[in-house]
């Protein structure tokens, strides 16, 4: 399977942090989580799961181009 990248088409992991970019939420994605930050839970076959800070209690399940990773994360 191949590795999944954010919008600008780096690499991104397990553990990384990520930012939901405000103007890439569509699909299922609602607009209010623009720029919310989190920790990618686990990938899927075409699917993320983000566990977002402000959310802690509910993961996001978001298709991986509507992700950027934060300055800092590991990989």
């Amino acid at each position: 399977m191949a590795g999944f990248t954010d919008y600008r088409g780096d690499p991104i992991a397990v553990d990384d942090r990520v930012r939901i970019a405000p103007t890439r939420t569509r699909r299922g994605v609602p607009a209010y989580l623009g720029g919310e930050v989190g920790r990618i839970a686990s990938l899927g076959r075409s699917k993320v799961t983000v566990v977002l800070d402000r959310y802690p209690d509910r993961p996001w399940v978001v298709p991986p181009d509507v992700l950027v990773k934060v300055a800092g994360s590991t990989a």
